[in-house]
């Protein structure tokens, strides 16, 4: 005798049977699948730090683009050049 893995009734096994029911085992499958997807879904939560491609700077998770907010616009970041040079 041997007990179900997923519902832990004893049952009789043939060759290399773990569950007593096809339903038993559809369900631990389900369950094994979801989990595997949670796994995942966690993982490319926890991806590599976003960084900006100018100044490395991190960025937020749900931003767009691979610039910060200062580098998002050429024309302003040139503008904040222009004005340090003047006082330099």
């Amino acid at each position: 005798m041997k007990y179900c893995l997923w519902c832990n009734r004893e049952f009789l096994p043939s060759k290399g049977q773990l569950y007593c029911s096809l339903l038993c085992r559809n369900d631990a499958n389900e369950e094994a699948i979801l989990a595997r997807r949670e796994h995942a879904r966690r993982l490319r939560r926890k991806a590599a730090k976003r960084k900006c491609v100018v100044c490395g700077t991190v960025l937020s998770m749900y931003g767009v683009g691979n610039t910060c907010s200062m580098h998002t616009n050429p024309n302003s970041l040139s503008d904040i050049l222009k004005e340090i040079r003047k006082k330099v």
